[in-house]
């Protein structure tokens, strides 16, 4: 028994270090972000996006990290907190794709149905994994909180199965509207961001699921929620800075179109003696000159023995 408590022991210690080192990532991803969020989110006009953008940041930052901290350090989110908070990250990404498809109402609509149905499956899922969990008191008088000893972690991985599955639909209707709408096409540079930063997205979330799967199947018990927090914090952390870039590409974008309209030329600011054949001639108010029309003549020379003469008539 004293070994099965040991190891189990040491499982949460390195789970701990995994989640503190989460908390601290959230933490200078706030400070280093945060003149952004004032200069970018506080203006912007209210909406769903913004709305998100705050719940998911805020409630990383004060309820899964001062919270967790103050109460009884350390203490990971329950694993319903973790999937609702994977569940408003996720938001976020799919107003993106609702946002690139055009605001589409068929694609709103199929977003919404897969929403509920994956997050519905994923909830049944994650009910029976809670069910399967036996707790017991640890055997050290200085410590208070209850350790899981026995759960049935097919459920565990069959919900990240499903998290994972949510986000490879999304990213693969991503590519294939890029193909479809804007191939062979230069991409703007919002465009550019938008695939970029959902391709990275993407890879990430990916990865860090996947790795949870492997470690829900194959990992000894005691390690099953050792990136879970992990993953809950770079979902977050990755959605609102997405949110973020976008933004500060649409503003710089919004700017360049200023400056071009103001250095467009105007009457009377160009100048004449440019080497520019443009600049030189367009924004000019007309010309107030007149050309009077000039009659063509021709000339005739004669010469006679006494005299040479020149004879001028019109054409």
């Amino acid at each position: 028994m004293s070994v099965v408590v040991e190891r189990l022991y040491q499982a949460r210690m390195y789970t701990n270090y995994v989640t503190v080192a989460g908390y601290a990532l959230v933490v200078a991803d706030y400070l280093h972000t945060l003149p952004d969020e004032v200069r970018l989110m506080w203006s912007a006009p209210l909406g769903v996006p913004k709305v998100l953008f705050f719940v998911v940041r805020y409630y990383v930052l004060i309820v899964n990290t001062v919270f967790s901290v103050y109460g009884s350090f350390p203490i990971n989110q329950t694993a319903g907190q973790c999937l609702i908070e994977f569940k408003r990250a996720a938001t976020i990404l799919s107003f993106r794709v609702y946002a690139f498809s055009g605001r589409s109402r068929v694609m709103l609509a199929y977003l919404v149905v897969q929403f509920i149905a994956i997050h519905t499956a994923v909830f049944i899922t994650l009910f029976k994994f809670i069910d399967s969990i036996k707790f017991m008191k640890w055997p050290y008088p200085n410590m208070h909180n209850c350790m899981p000893v026995k759960a049935d972690t097919r459920y565990l991985g069959g919900v990240f199965t499903g998290l994972l599955g949510s986000v490879v639909i999304i990213m693969v209707i991503m590519i294939y509207m890029a193909f479809r709408k804007h191939r062979g096409l230069n991409l703007s540079p919002l465009l550019a961001t938008f695939y970029r930063d959902g391709v990275f997205y993407f890879v990430c979330l990916s990865i860090l699921a996947s790795v949870n799967i492997s470690i829900n199947f194959a990992i000894p018990p005691g390690y099953q929620f050792l990136f879970t927090q992990l993953e809950v914090e770079l979902h977050a952390i990755l959605s609102t800075r997405m949110l973020l870039h976008l933004r500060e590409i649409a503003s710089r974008s919004r700017e360049l179109r200023s400056d071009a309209s103001d250095s467009l030329p105007t009457p009377g600011k160009m100048n004449p003696f440019s080497s520019d054949p443009l600049r030189r001639f367009i924004g000019k108010p007309p010309s107030t000159m007149r050309f009077q029309e000039v009659e063509l003549k021709s000339a005739r020379t004669w010469t006679n023995s006494n005299t040479t003469g020149t004879t001028v008539s019109g054409v």
